[in-house]
């Protein structure tokens, strides 16, 4: 019998061209910020995300004491 399908039939996606992927983790990457976006003088805002509900104004404060 004839069939559409065969067991000879080979499917195969493209091969991937490995040498552009990057070899280390997003987070250890260079960050891809655009520095002239970035403000040259106070005030500064920073998002903090992803603390816990404990967290407070004082003890965020406290942790970035001492930073310029």
């Amino acid at each position: 019998t004839t069939s559409w399908h065969t067991e000879d039939d080979v499917y195969r996606a493209p091969p991937i061209d490995r040498s552009i992927l990057p070899t280390a983790p997003r987070a250890a990457r260079e960050p891809n910020i655009d520095r002239s976006r970035l403000p040259r003088s106070p005030p500064y805002t920073a998002f903090l995300g992803n603390l816990p509900y404990d967290v407070t104004e004082d003890s965020i404060k406290n942790f970035f004491r001492g930073l310029s």
